[in-house]
């Protein structure tokens, strides 16, 4: 039996509170859309969730980041931030990026501006972020 929640989050620490508390409740997170979580049952806490900004990553840093979590066998989600257009295909400029600024281009960095990395109850912690 499959839940879906939608719901909308202004902080990323918010976002990953609920998760745990789904998590605690007996909930894994087994996809993500722009405003919905899709859930499966599983063990109270068997999951640990860390949401993590990583939009101020080149694409290079960011493949390299998300192979090191598949070499780890890290289950990870990504989720964008862009709310009102989704970006496909286009170019935007963002401010907020290291050095002054960066173009982000789709496919890139695009509409995967936050991860949600998922670890099993047993992995002491996000020993490698």
């Amino acid at each position: 039996m499959r839940r879906r929640v939608f719901k909308y989050f202004l902080s990323l620490k918010n976002q990953e509170k609920w998760l745990n508390l789904m998590s605690a409740e007996g909930w894994r997170l087994v996809k993500v859309g722009m405003f919905t979580y899709t859930f499966e049952p599983c063990k109270p806490s068997y999951y640990t969730y860390k949401v993590e900004f990583v939009g101020d990553k080149t694409r290079g840093e960011l493949e390299n980041y998300l192979q090191t979590l598949q070499q780890n066998q890290i289950i990870y989600y990504k989720k964008g931030i862009n709310l009102g257009k989704l970006s496909y295909g286009s170019i935007r400029w963002r401010p907020y990026w290291r050095k002054g600024g960066v173009i982000a281009t789709s496919p890139g960095t695009m509409n995967s501006e936050i991860i949600i990395i998922e670890l099993e109850k047993g992995v002491k912690d996000f020993f490698f972020l």
